[in-house]
């Protein structure tokens, strides 16, 4: 006999069935979901690039992974790294968008600011604990103030037995003090250490206490082990230049040393890195005063003030020479520097000092004085720049011989171009100037023309023990009026060079000075204008 189903059973199976189908379905997306697996990646810093207000740091990292979809998970990035410059990198991998997400810590994510706070932790305990021996001191103190320590008066008995507890408690008292005094002075001491560090903390800045967690879908194409390359860039790095000049008299040898100060408080340390400084974007006297052009000229009365209102418009409009002051081509000096070796810095916001190259030439020695401003001779070393590479401007600490002599600042300097750098007064280069004529006259007829001549004689004496090269430089005044004349006296000795750099009136006489010898260069002119004429400048 059979039994035909009943419709309404016969749907309650095809219902089963489409159901089964579904699941089956559902189970086959979740297996082939599945395979995307969150894969963490622990990656090193292996490379930074610090450019003068940032760093684009470059990490690297091998991981095993299978064919097919996966989610590599990148915990411990800093939370400040700019979003838009990640950039990551593999053989064989597709790459698709990044998930950013922060995430709390339990501490200071700063290397530098966790450190500090460790030692302030321990430096706290180490004071609770010296104010836990005062303390116990203190008790003995009180201790030995009780009433029933201090005995009744009678007897020869007790008044042995007196000394005995007076003796006692001097002892027992004395140790106590002594005792809370080393404990007082251990937490001053650590009171002056707990500063410091809180100093430190408070100029690392507001530590967030917390990473960035970026998580990037990536397809294999082919299992086995992938080297990952991260990139990003992160603000709070920069690098200034900085320069050592050593000058070796004996030998004429100059070292330039070319430095960099990298300071950094991007969240991470960057230990043992390959370093490169990119420019993509933009004291003690020791060196003779320049001779600059003297100019005279004839007297013109000033014109009356300006009203308030015209006087206070032209504060405010910039002039010409303003704008001229503060150019600077940066284009000129772009470069970068690939530091050779490994580093470390310490996200801690202190200077840390590495040497980019050093360079080492032979220099021409000249000394150099200006005697009408100042009877005093400076040693100038001069080579041609001969790396390959411009030297960015920055501060430049000179020695000589050894010894520190000054600082200097070093303009900038293309390959090829010249350097001359200053290395301070020679006090065995004895320099006298002395005025012999100082006469006004009139000339013409009644007066019509007035006079002016002056005469000096300058003495240089090489007291060294070796020859020297010393360029000896003076004025003539410049007349800006037709009607003024100037001219060398015939006392003058020829000069080297007239003019130097385009200088009008500037004279150069050039002195080659064996041991012990002395030479003397005398120097004159004569200035002449009309009587009527107010000549100022001299």
């Amino acid at each position: 006999m059979h039994c035909r189903p009943s419709p309404s059973a016969h749907a309650a199976g095809c219902r089963a069935m489409a159901f089964g189908a579904l699941l089956l379905s559902v189970l086959c997306g979740t297996a082939t979901s599945a395979l995307a697996l969150d894969v963490p990646v622990t990656s090193r810093i292996a490379a930074v690039t610090v450019q003068l207000d940032r760093a684009t740091v470059h990490r690297e990292a091998t991981v095993e992974i299978g064919r097919g979809d996966h989610m590599l998970v990148f915990a411990d990035l800093p939370a400040a790294l700019d979003r838009r410059s990640l950039n990551l990198a593999g053989r064989g991998l597709v790459v698709g968008r990044p998930v950013f997400r922060e995430i709390e810590t339990l501490g200071p994510v700063n290397p530098a600011t966790a450190r500090l706070a460790a030692e302030l932790d321990t430096l706290q305990r180490r004071r609770r604990v010296e104010r836990d021996r005062m303390t116990v001191q203190e008790l003995v103190l009180d201790v030995l103030r009780q009433p029933n320590m201090q005995p009744s008066i009678g007897g020869e008995n007790q008044l042995a037995e007196l000394d005995g507890l007076i003796g006692l408690v001097e002892t027992r008292s004395s140790e106590a003090l002594r005792r809370m005094r080393a404990a007082q002075d251990d937490i001053d001491g650590l009171d002056a250490d707990i500063a410091r560090v809180e100093r430190e903390i408070a100029r690392l800045g507001e530590d967030p206490m917390r990473q960035l967690e970026v998580t990037v879908p990536v397809q294999v194409n082919t299992a086995g082990p992938v080297e990952i390359e991260l990139d990003y860039e992160v603000q709070g790095a920069s690098f200034a230049p900085a320069y050592e000049a050593r000058l070796d008299t004996g030998t004429k040898r100059l070292q330039l040393t070319a430095l960099a100060e990298v300071t950094q408080r991007t969240g991470e340390d960057w230990f043992d890195v390959e370093l490169t400084l990119s420019t993509a974007t933009a004291s003690w006297q020791t060196a003779a005063p320049p001779a600059e052009p003297w100019y005279i000229d004839i007297w013109v009365k000033q014109p009356s003030p300006a009203p308030m209102a015209a006087r206070a418009s032209a504060e405010k409009a910039p002039s010409s020479a303003d704008f001229a002051a503060v150019a600077i081509d940066r284009s000129a000096f772009d470069a970068t520097y690939r530091l050779p070796g490994t580093v470390t810095i310490a996200a801690d916001g202190t200077a840390h000092r590495v040497t980019i190259e050093t360079m080492r030439r032979t220099a021409k020695l000249v000394w150099k004085a200006f005697p009408d401003f100042d009877p005093t001779a400076y040693l100038t070393a001069s080579l041609h720049h001969a790396g390959k590479a411009p030297l960015l401007p920055g501060p430049v600490l000179l020695y000589r011989d050894g010894a520190p002599v000054g600082e200097t600042h070093l303009a900038g300097l293309q390959p090829g171009e010249p350097l001359e750098l200053g290395f301070g007064a020679d006090p065995a280069v004895e320099i006298e100037r002395r005025l012999l004529t100082d006469e006004r006259s009139a000339t013409g007829l009644i007066g019509t023309t007035r006079q002016h001549e002056r005469l000096f004689a300058t003495t240089v004496t090489n007291r060294r023990t070796d020859a020297i090269t010393l360029e000896l430089l003076d004025r003539l005044p410049v007349p800006r009026d037709t009607r003024i004349t100037v001219e060398r006296m015939a006392e003058t000795m020829a000069p080297t060079t007239t003019a130097p750099d385009d200088r009008p009136g500037v004279l150069v006489w050039e002195l080659e000075l064996p041991p012990g010898a002395t030479e003397t260069v005398t120097f004159g002119y004569r200035i002449r204008h009309p009587a009527d004429l107010q000549v100022t400048g001299f």
